[in-house]
Parts: C-alpha cells; sequence; structure tokens
C-alpha cells in the first residue's frame, strides 16, 4: 500500500498542513508567503477527493490525483522561492 492511497494518511497530512496554517500565520507577514503552503493544501484535498472519487467516478480520480501531483511539485518549488526570496530580503 502506498501512503498516496490511503485515505487515513492523506487526511492526516491534511490535518498537519492545516495546523502549520494556524501555527505559523503570524509569522507569514506577506501575501506571497503562503504559496507554498496553499499548493500543499490544494495537494492533500485534491488527493483526498480523488481518493474518494476515484471509487465512483475512475477518471475524476485519475484527474483530481494528476492535479494533486501538480499542486505538490508547485508547493516544492514555491518552498524554495521563498527561500530564496527570504534569504534576499533578510
Amino acid at each position: 500500500m502506498k501512503i498516496y492511497n490511503s485515505k487515513l494518511y492523506v487526511g492526516i497530512a491534511l490535518i498537519i498542513i492545516i495546523a502549520l496554517i494556524c501555527v505559523t500565520f503570524k509569522l507569514r507577514v506577506t501575501w506571497w508567503s503562503f504559496i507554498d503552503i496553499f499548493f500543499f493544501f490544494i495537494a492533500a484535498f485534491s488527493q483526498l477527493m480523488a481518493l474518494t472519487l476515484g471509487a465512483k467516478i475512475p477518471p475524476a480520480g485519475a484527474k483530481l490525483s494528476m492535479i494533486a501531483f501538480i499542486s505538490l511539485l508547485l508547493g516544492g518549488v514555491a518552498l524554495i522561492g521563498e527561500a530564496i526570496a527570504w534569504s534576499v530580503i533578510l
């Protein structure tokens, strides 16, 4: 069983991401500092919906799973971009 194909693990990841948003809200002082966590949230939510809807509508599950993968990649790029931006700013 792969982790990203388990509703339990993806649900836990979504809860952790929501908790990170709440905990780090005061630390994110500019609007663009939310881009990475936004893409990670979209990735987890899309994968959870892919697993939920994919059982009844496989094409929708496949598209949502692809959206989740692309969002995960964009989240990683955004995280690296934010790290570079903060190192230049500070």
